[in-house]
């Protein structure tokens, strides 16, 4: 069968009414959680919050430690490219989008 998109703007995951960029990757509490188990798991020594997430991503602003640096810029690629992908994989197919698999 083919894919049938939602015609409603709200997210799939929590029901939030405007799913703009900001709510798919980062403001969704689903996709935070995968957020805040990578940081934990890989990178424990960095206390994560929305607005830290938010100056690596947007504002390009890295901690003064710079042998951090490049683990933060691939732990944030890595996690952007895993929330793409394990979220068209439940919206067109289904599959159940589970923070232990993504990460």
């Amino acid at each position: 069968s083919r894919f049938q998109p939602s015609s409603s703007p709200n997210c799939l995951f929590c029901s939030y009414a405007n799913e703009d960029l900001h709510h798919l990757f980062l403001s969704c509490p689903t996709k935070w959680n995968v957020w805040s188990e990578a940081f934990q798991a890989l990178l424990f020594q960095i206390h994560l919050t929305p607005n830290l997430l938010q100056s690596f991503l947007r504002f390009l602003r890295m901690p003064t430690d710079p042998s951090l640096h490049t683990t933060i810029w691939i732990l944030c690629s890595c996690t952007l490219q895993a929330i793409w992908r394990f979220h068209w994989q439940q919206v067109i197919h289904d599959v159940p989008f589970h923070t232990p698999r993504i990460i």
